[in-house]
């Protein structure tokens, strides 16, 4: 009896190595409460403002950092001529010279005037007759580089408000279709894309960029001078 006793489970022993389940559902039940997070603030040493400092690089970058963007054919700084006589243009607070040359004779931009802008087809076939001399279209193409502009964009729309008018623009496409004059069969189309690559800025634009600007001018003409104010006149509100 002595032996079996003793091989008996200590029941008294066994409750007390329990955990203690009353004890800890009541201390569960009082959560110590969670603090929030701190955001660190810094201040930005160039205008003093305040913000998180995970947003410091961000603001700087945004505010107070200047994006400057490569020169190409399709994207430049905006320029402003200051000499026309010896090309100085004046670009990004910064003078120089973007003619090779510094003194042009002037009797090589000269050309007749009252020639430009072309106003209809008669003076259009003159000045494409006048195109088949050399020395006359070395003439115009120095005369048309005096336009300027800082982008291919800016430089043929310059170009086309300058030699053909919105009225003769709106008998004018590039392939000739609907009975009008075909801007892409004329000498005047050589000499356009000759000018934009005269200009140091788009020396190095491509046909098929200034032919691309072309067209869309050209489709434009009929929008322009109150062209759309009178289209929409024009259309006549549905009968409901």
């Amino acid at each position: 009896v002595t032996s079996a006793s003793a091989r008996a489970p200590d029941v008294t022993s066994a409750s007390a190595r329990a955990p203690d389940v009353t004890s800890a559902s009541a201390s569960g039940s009082a959560c110590p409460a969670v603090k929030p997070a701190v955001k660190r603030k810094i201040k930005c040493c160039n205008c003093s403002l305040w913000l998180n400092k995970k947003n410091l690089r961000k603001h700087q970058l945004r505010k107070h950092t200047s994006a400057e963007k490569g020169i190409t054919a399709h994207s430049n700084l905006k320029a402003q001529c200051l000499d026309q006589d010896n090309w100085v243009f004046a670009e990004d607070k910064h003078i120089y010279p973007v003619s090779p040359s510094a003194q042009q004779n002037g009797a090589e931009y000269a050309i007749e005037g009252g020639l430009l802008p072309l106003k209809d087809q008669q003076s259009l076939q003159r000045l494409e007759t006048d195109l088949q001399g050399a020395d006359f279209k070395l003439k115009l193409i120095n005369h048309l580089s005096l336009v300027g502009g800082c982008d291919v964009k800016d430089v043929v729309w310059r170009l086309m408000r300058h030699t053909i008018s919105n009225a003769l623009a709106k008998n004018m496409n590039w392939r000739g279709v609907n009975r009008k004059i075909s801007l892409g069969s004329l000498r005047l189309r050589e000499v356009l894309i000759a000018v934009v690559r005269k200009n140091p800025l788009t020396s190095k634009a491509s046909e098929s960029d200034v032919e691309s600007v072309m067209k869309k001018w050209l489709q434009l003409a009929a929008y322009r001078e109150g062209g759309r104010r009178r289209r929409d006149r024009s259309v006549v509100a549905p009968v409901p």
